[in-house]
């Protein structure tokens, strides 16, 4: 006799382990803190309590803004969150607070409800860790990677950690559930084919531009009436763009995030000159951004691939994107 009733699932929800500390790992290990007794989160880098970037997020050092949605997405699961950022130093910027250069015109403010929270990328990577570090179910590693999958009836049950400080030993390390959110460092392609199931087709897509960013120490008080600046210029003939970002840094005092992004240059130094170099010939400085530009903390940072891939298995469905 054939039952309507569902079947029972068999798979066990005792512990995830999410492979990488960023962002996407952050929350897909907070995500499974609801349906896991336990979450381990490991990540390759070596954290520190202090809001600097690191290795594995090669973005980490340039302008970053965190969208309507994503602070949506984020509040509802850390509630404390944003809260904590605008007591420890983040910026809220609305849409009458961004002055918009576009073909050489200034675009009138626009008044809108909506805000977005500006920081940097290590800073919310940190307060976001923190809070998720601060629930019992959950377990944080760095130092470490996973450097194989463990098999058993065609169902991953382990995962060997590798410690990257110390003796460097190997561990193994049981799992019902494995996220891959280690980005563009991914290993996934590579056991995809040492479990036997074929090489994963990859399709990529160049976007020819990169960027290059600047940090600078602000004034205390910005004798002006915006806090983010955005000039777009008019390509092909003039290829370069700037946009300066209100930022926040661990160590106490705001910054301002400079970032040139030019069409068809590869080099930070050539973004960078270039950019110096047009804005030195316009009108678009005010007095205030030239005292910023004045203060700069270092060299400029550049970025470079900006590379999109698609990887599918041999079925044509997508299941692994790097950006």
């Amino acid at each position: 006799m054939r039952s309507n009733q569902p079947a029972q699932s068999t798979f066990d929800k005792h512990h995830a382990v999410v492979i990488g500390g960023g962002v996407a790992g952050l929350l897909a290990a907070r995500v499974l803190s609801d349906h896991f007794a336990h979450v381990t989160m490991i990540e390759r880098d070596q954290l520190i309590n202090d809001a600097e970037a690191r290795k594995g997020v090669p973005q980490g050092r340039h302008v970053h803004a965190l969208l309507a949605r994503g602070a949506i997405i984020m509040g509802e699961y850390f509630p404390d969150l944003f809260p904590t950022l605008a007591r420890n130093g983040a910026i809220l910027v609305s849409t009458r607070d961004v002055r918009w250069n576009q073909l050489g015109l200034w675009m009138a403010p626009v008044t809108s409800h909506a805000k977005t929270s500006f920081q940097s990328r290590p800073f919310l990577e940190q307060h976001v860790r923190d809070q998720l570090a601060a629930r019992d179910n959950v377990r944080i590693i760095d130092a470490c990677e996973v450097s194989q999958l463990c098999v058993h009836n065609d169902r991953i049950t382990s995962v060997v950690l590798r410690y990257r400080t110390g003796e460097r030993h190997e561990e193994a390390l049981s799992a019902d559930l494995v996220v891959d959110a280690s980005g563009r460092g991914s290993r996934a392609p590579q056991w995809h084919n040492l479990l036997g199931y074929g090489h994963v087709r990859e399709t990529s897509v160049k976007i020819d531009i990169g960027y290059a960013t600047r940090i600078y120490r602000c004034p205390a008080q910005l004798p002006a009436n915006w806090k983010a600046q955005f000039i777009y210029r008019n390509p092909p003939t003039a290829n370069a763009g700037e946009s300066s970002c209100p930022s926040k840094a661990a160590s106490g005092w705001s910054r301002w995030q400079a970032r040139c992004a030019i069409i068809n240059r590869t080099t930070r130094l050539d973004s960078w000159n270039s950019l110096a170099a047009w804005l030195s010939r316009t009108s678009f400085q005010e007095p205030v951004t030239r005292t910023c530009y004045k203060c700069a903390i270092g060299g400029p940072c550049g970025y470079e691939r900006t590379l999109c891939t698609r990887m599918a298995r041999r079925n044509g469905k997508c299941w692994l994107h790097r950006v």
